[in-house]
């Protein structure tokens, strides 16, 4: 789980996002479920 993912700089930081990129590029992890800004990712 990663918190404070936001896509908008305007809305938050971004080393969170940044790492949720990283994650799904990867290609270990696809997103399971997104609440608000909580991103939840699943090793694949």
């Amino acid at each position: 789980m990663i918190h404070d993912v936001f896509e908008d700089p305007n809305d938050g930081g971004r080393p969170p996002y940044e790492i949720y990129l990283a994650a799904l590029a990867g290609g270990y992890f696809f997103e399971r479920a997104r609440v608000g800004s909580l991103a939840v990712l699943e090793r694949g």
